[in-house]
């Protein structure tokens, strides 16, 4: 288990292929007795199959690479 970082994101991808992208940040956090939060919905017959964190320095790359290309 690992503490997210401000800025960080949180790639899920399902065994169907479905991505979802989210901020760290949005995500709330929950109590000891908290019975957690819901990240993705899941269609029936498919599972998660990796969680993949992009560490703010990724993103700030990517950002930075998409501002150029708007040049």
């Amino acid at each position: 288990m690992k503490v997210l970082g401000e800025g960080e994101e949180l790639l899920f991808v399902t065994e169907k292929g479905v991505i979802v992208r989210t901020n760290a940040d949005k995500i709330s956090q929950q109590s000891r007795a908290a019975t957690g939060v819901k990240l993705q919905r899941l269609d029936e017959g498919d599972h998660l199959s990796e969680v993949v964190l992009v560490p703010r320095e990724q993103i700030e790359g990517i950002d930075q690479i998409s501002l150029e290309k708007e040049k």
